[in-house]
């Protein structure tokens, strides 16, 4: 870059004198517009800014300058300093149909329609308007080479966002009904076939230092009958000589604990066509909407992942629900037993009702979305029923 005065103004270029070195302008290098003499843009003892192209082929103590290259050099100047994630301020400039341009002083940043703004527009005019300041969030920055003898590439720029630098929307939280698929969580214990629930029992009685005499006192069974049921156990080991045996402790323990969870389950809604994070309602949530009306049809739900949840058991029991609903005095029970390899924990459906509608608050913007894919499928369905007669759908 220099700075020059205007000496000598010719047909077809113009000579200007800096401190330390003397520069030709030729026509295509004063302006970007075409003019057709130097005196439409330059007089003599003018001052003006210019780039060096090179030296001159035909004076050795000359060089080729440029002016209108001047801006271009100002511009990439100011740009190699700035970084992705810089905010700057500056104004609308121009708009065109697929963004706007912004001047920033030195330089222009160029804002796709698609930065413009959060929502969705068709034109930049109804984002912003010419004049109005603006902050704007750089993207990158665009420096093409040959800029100095290659006059299309003088364009160098910066793109932005203003989107980026200002908050973004928050949509609107309303209640939607969901259809919740009714749960419980249940387990039992693994035990040998051999194993009736009065095997069961009279193994517990053992465990707990209860005397045949006793057994038989309390239940009235039999003496002979107590004996094929000591007899059945010890077949698998269970016990000997009446006293219960490592192996038949942990299965009493087992059983035990699996009574424990059945008698007071842990109870949920699973919601499938709500968002993944609010799925899972405790039975007693006030989410649980008991005034839905009966007439009404069946709120949204997600039928495939309503069945390969009831099909969850052990390890495959979500976690999420694990965490939303579940009482941390349970949570260490069910963790205790889902560990356990003498235990089967598996979900069932809770209930002769197949369903229950529950309110979940919603994002605007996700039910919108949510709803999009289904609408979609639905319309394309209705377009192949109404044409495939015609042959105007194929496979």
């Amino acid at each position: 870059m220099r700075t020059g005065v205007v000496e000598y103004i010719g047909n077809t270029f113009a000579k200007v004198q800096a401190s330390d070195v003397k520069a030709v302008i030729f026509l295509r290098e004063m302006s970007d517009e075409y003019i057709e003499h130097p005196s439409a843009v330059l007089h003599e003892g003018q001052t003006v800014d210019f780039v060096l192209l090179g030296p001159s082929e035909k004076r050795p103590d000359e060089w080729v300058g440029s002016i209108n290259g001047a801006s271009e050099a100002k511009a990439r100047a100011a740009l190699s300093r700035l970084s992705p994630g810089d905010r700057i301020d500056g104004h609308v400039s121009d708009l065109k149909d697929r963004g706007a341009i912004l001047d920033a002083g030195e330089f222009e940043v160029w804002v796709p329609i698609t930065e413009l703004a959060w929502s969705w527009i068709d034109h930049p005019s109804e984002a912003v308007s010419l004049g109005q300041p603006v902050t704007v969030e750089i993207l990158r920055v665009e420096l093409p080479d040959g800029w100095l003898n290659d006059k299309r590439q003088r364009r160098a720029k910066a793109v932005g966002s203003i989107r980026a630098a200002i908050p973004q929307p928050e949509s609107p939280i309303i209640p939607v009904a969901f259809s919740g698929l009714p749960f419980k969580v249940s387990a039992v214990a693994r035990t040998p076939r051999a194993c009736d629930p009065v095997v069961l029992y009279l193994l517990e009685e053992l465990v707990g230092a209860r005397s045949p005499e006793n057994i038989q006192a309390t239940t009235g069974l039999p003496r002979q009958t107590l004996e094929g049921v000591h007899q059945v156990l010890a077949s698998e080991g269970l016990v000997k000589d009446w006293r219960p045996t490592a192996k038949g402790k942990r299965l009493a323990e087992a059983v035990s604990l699996a009574r424990a969870l059945t008698a007071d389950p842990i109870r949920g809604l699973f919601v499938s066509s709500a968002h993944p994070s609010a799925q899972f309602v405790g039975a007693g949530s006030s989410s649980a909407a008991a005034d839905y009306p009966p007439s009404w049809p069946r709120p949204p739900f997600n039928k495939q992942a309503e069945e390969e949840f009831a099909r969850a058991s052990d390890e495959s029991i979500p976690e999420l629900l694990i965490d939303r609903i579940v009482t941390a005095e349970k949570r260490e029970l069910l963790s205790h037993l889902q560990e356990d390899d003498r235990m089967h924990v598996f979900l069932r459906r809770d209930g002769s009702r197949p369903w229950k509608a529950v309110y979940i608050p919603t994002p605007e913007h996700w039910l919108l979305a949510g709803l999009w894919g289904p609408l979609t499928r639905l319309a394309l369905r209705r377009f192949v029923r109404r044409t495939s007669h015609l042959g105007a759908v194929t496979s």
